[in-house]
């Protein structure tokens, strides 16, 4: 329940930070430019992104955070020592 809340909340603050950037930046030649593409990717990301909430709330129903927690340890791991290294 607080996955899908947490999903549901951030709709509203990307919706704010792309009619921000849209507001501030020069973006609307480019969109214009390239309306079609720019509709697709919109349209396709959007349909993609609820697929992918759909299968990730479907997994926390089923099991617990620790595979994400394990790769962010192992990940973490690797960039450190890639730091340190170089």
């Amino acid at each position: 329940s607080a996955a899908k809340f947490s999903f549901f909340l951030s709709a509203p603050v990307v919706l704010g930070a792309v009619v921000l950037q849209l507001i501030k930046g020069s973006a609307w030649s480019v969109i214009m430019a390239n309306l079609g593409t720019f509709i697709s990717g919109i349209l396709v990301s959007f349909v993609i992104g609820l697929l992918c909430i759909k299968y990730l709330l479907k997994y926390l129903q089923k099991h617990n955070f620790k595979i994400f927690m394990i790769y962010r340890v192992v990940l973490a791991v690797i960039v450190l020592v890639y730091i340190f290294i170089r």
